[in-house]
């Protein structure tokens, strides 16, 4: 079974070439263009990934949805990738990512490293 990628963009077109992207690397992917404000429809999909833009919407609205996804029970274990045009202001949260993993792709973004990045996040963790 294909491992499930949300992706949740305000740009269409982000959205169309990242599921492009991710599905012609086997993935199953799903798209949003809104931050969910209720997270039972993301632990619903049960994701084994999720590639979140940090400017979606109002300014803080990313950033504010990676908080309660990380604080949420049911999805705080589900890895995130945050994606931005701003990357300046995502530095400023640089050490909640370094602490908790998460990594940063720049807009616009290299497409072998997105996928580097999707290949080892989506790794079975061994220990």
């Amino acid at each position: 079974m294909a491992q499930r990628i949300l992706v949740i963009d305000d740009t269409q077109e982000i959205l169309d070439l990242l599921r492009t992207i991710l599905e012609k690397d086997g993935y199953e992917v799903h798209v949003a263009r809104y931050v969910f404000e209720d997270l039972h429809e993301i632990e619903q999909l049960h994701p084994d990934l999720i590639i979140l833009d940090f400017m979606i919407g109002k300014q803080n609205e990313g950033w504010q949805m990676l908080q309660k996804l990380k604080t949420y029970p049911p999805t705080a274990s589900i890895p995130v990738m945050i994606t931005s045009v701003a990357m300046s202001l995502v530095s400023e949260q640089q050490n909640y990512f370094d602490q908790r993993r998460i990594p940063r792709l720049p807009k616009p973004f290299d497409v072998d490293y997105l996928l580097q990045t999707v290949r080892q996040m989506l790794q079975p963790h061994t220990s």
